[in-house]
């Protein structure tokens, strides 16, 4: 879970005064369905992150929570290097 822990750290470290909410899109396709399992009422309130803190005063407990949920998303990306991934899209931009 390593490399999807870094991904999400990068992602959304670059949007230290974003809040949360918004920053979360920021990972990938539909990563705003993972905002409702941040919050979900059925889970214990230690297990819920406050949404609208900016990224820059997450704690360690709270990204321990959204990399949990990133690691348990079904629709997570496969190529979890930025690098890659700026690769792969100039790749399919020059075949356009």
């Amino acid at each position: 879970m390593l490399d999807k822990w870094d991904y999400v750290l990068r992602r959304l470290f670059v949007l230290r005064s974003t809040p949360l909410k918004k920053a979360m899109l920021s990972l990938a396709p539909g990563s705003a369905s993972l905002l409702k399992v941040l919050t979900d009422p059925r889970l214990p309130p230690e297990e819920h992150v406050d949404l609208s803190k900016p990224i820059r005063k997450l704690t360690v407990a709270d990204w321990s929570l959204i990399a949990r949920a990133f690691n348990e998303w079904p629709f997570a990306p496969d190529t979890l290097m930025i690098t890659d991934a700026f690769v792969e899209e100039n790749h399919r931009n020059r075949r356009s």
